[in-house]
């Protein structure tokens, strides 16, 4: 084993035996402690590192040499571990731990790449680069934004609203036709790859149709939940809407959901027929076995693509902001602004009496203190809220089942993947009061059964919501499009996104554990011992 200078790059060379393989993952570890890595994401690379090692020695033997090395790529810092040998991606596999693996990976934001060149497996992991806080950076964009806006307000009245309509608009409606484009296909994969990870058809007819089905059924509680709380904070205009309520209409909305090709949903940006396509692929590929892995491999490779396409247009949400506050300050539109501060406060109520409704309910089933039940969920959420990640949270997701709630590995095995790419009630709940707030704001008259379209529209767009930074943000496009609502009310909602980002992550996470407890109560295969008892050492 060759290794050189630790406190700068890391490099070594050795076969695959065991305790060379500890080795490397002692050394990685320090390695990536001494440049600053967050822990989570720490251990994450490490485990999939030994993980890919340990592939790569069933497949070629202990004898044969690896190499593992740190890299600066485009002034990314990766993490590089390539062997010689027959092609051999560590991330496909037929049994149950290589599909979980494969889809974990595939809704992981810094998700590691695999390729064969030259007779030799290749696999890298990016290692994050150093960030400012996105709250550090949104407030400075909002005092920019407002010092420029004020300064604007002495401009003559006319050069004012020029340089609001003709140069700001324009900046902020391309932005917004830029999620659009992100947002439109991400829909589709992240549904589908939600599907596929389940495993195989015969799990997914038994754990994963009865897990998913009580996912939805607590989404609708979600629904239900925020429109019974927050619709007497809201006036809403009723009258004859876009939709009137009777049966006939309401089928033919309900038929309509069914695409008719593959093209018209993409180009549509129908947000409903891109999640039944979704389902639908997800179980053929399911269905085909073996033969399916390639066109799995296809979606993975475009979702990944998309996710860091998007995730690259929405690092520049403190840009938007900025230009989407001056130029609402230039059209004296403040206090619209400031009046999405109600928004902010039921929306946060309403998320938070959902998880607690959630809590109570397991407590009352497993008979659990529910002190003990939030004692032991609040790392979870914790590092969910700090990050704004799902990946960070993943060893803690694993850790918390097994450990803490007793919940079975076959349960927690399929239901977090799943869970974490469907279950978001946060962000259905999110939705939804963000589309009442703007039906006030911008005079909409809405019929009852718009009520009951917006609903169902948030609850499932919520479901094809991506799990990165800003993903719901992609989707409220397609959302206002679909209830009427103008495109620029978007806009409005930027100041508060990196907020409600984090607070939808860390409750959509713990929201997760407390279906899967409930699930494995009900199936009576929860382990009592762990769930009633705190061990210190956790």
């Amino acid at each position: 084993m060759r290794y050189y200078g630790i406190m700068k790059e890391y490099s070594a060379v050795t076969n695959l035996f065991s305790q060379n393989i500890d080795k490397i993952s002692e050394e990685l570890t320090l390695f990536l402690k001494t440049i600053k890595t967050n822990p989570a994401e720490i251990t994450t690379i490490r485990l999939n590192v030994e993980e890919v090692l340990l592939r790569f020695r069933d497949s070629f033997g202990e004898n044969v040499p690896v190499s593992v090395q740190s890299k600066k790529i485009l002034g990314q810092r990766t993490i590089v571990v390539s062997v010689e040998g027959k092609e051999c991606n560590p991330f496909e596999s037929d049994d149950e731990l290589g599909i979980w693996t494969s889809s974990i990976l595939s809704h992981l934001e810094n998700k590691p790449s695999y390729y064969y060149s030259h007779k030799t497996n290749t696999v890298s992991f990016k290692v994050s680069r150093k960030k400012i806080n996105p709250f550090i950076l949104l407030l400075i964009s909002i005092a920019f934004a407002v010092v420029a806006g004020f300064l604007g307000r002495f401009l003559p009245d006319n050069l004012r609203l020029q340089i609001a309509d003709n140069i700001l608009a324009p900046v902020c409606s391309t932005y917004i036709n830029v999620l659009c484009f992100c947002g439109i296909p991400l829909i589709f994969l992240s549904v589908c790859l939600g599907v596929i990870g389940v495993g195989d058809i015969q799990a997914f007819s038994q754990i994963g149709i009865g897990m998913i089905k009580r996912y939805m059924f607590y989404l609708l509680i979600a629904g239900i939940v925020a429109l019974g709380c927050s619709l007497p904070f809201f006036n809403l205009q009723f009258g004859h809407g876009n939709v009137t309520f009777d049966a006939t209409n309401i089928f033919t909305i309900i038929f309509s959901w069914c695409p008719t090709n593959l093209l018209v949903p993409f180009i549509d940006c129908n947000a409903m027929q891109l999640i039944i396509m979704g389902v639908v692929f997800g179980m053929g590929i399911l269905k085909l076995n073996n033969k399916g892995k390639y066109i799995y491999g296809v979606f993975n490779d475009l979702n990944s693509l998309m996710l860091m396409v998007s995730g690259g247009f929405t690092t520049l949400i403190p840009v938007f902001v900025f230009f989407t506050l001056v130029e609402s300050i230039l059209k004296s539109d403040v206090v619209v602004l400031l009046q999405a501060g109600k928004s902010l406060l039921i929306t946060s109520s309403v998320q938070i009496l959902f998880v607690m409704m959630l809590a109570v309910v397991v407590s009352i089933k497993s008979r659990v203190k529910i002190g003990l039940l939030l004692r032991k969920l609040s790392d979870l959420f914790l590092i969910s809220f700090g990050t704004n990640s799902c990946s960070a949270s993943i060893p803690e997701h694993y850790q918390l089942s097994s450990s803490k709630l007793g919940i079975p590995e076959n349960t927690f095995s399929f239901g977090i993947p799943i869970g974490t790419s469907i279950f978001k009630p946060a962000t259905a709940i999110r939705y939804l009061i963000l589309t009442f707030f703007m039906a006030v704001e911008y005079n909409i008259c809405v019929a009852p059964s718009w009520l009951i379209m917006a609903a169902f529209v948030c609850v499932f767009l919520s479901v094809a919501s991506p799990a990165i930074p800003g993903g719901a943000l992609l989707l409220c496009p397609m959302l206002f499009a679909q209830l009427g609502i103008p495109a620029e009310a978007l806009g409005q909602m930027l100041a508060t996104d990196v907020f409600f980002d984090a607070v939808c992550t860390a409750l959509n996470q713990v929201s997760v554990q407390l279906v899967l407890a409930d699930f494995a109560i009900s199936r009576r295969t929860i382990k009592e011992d762990i769930l009633k008892n705190w061990v210190s050492k956790l």
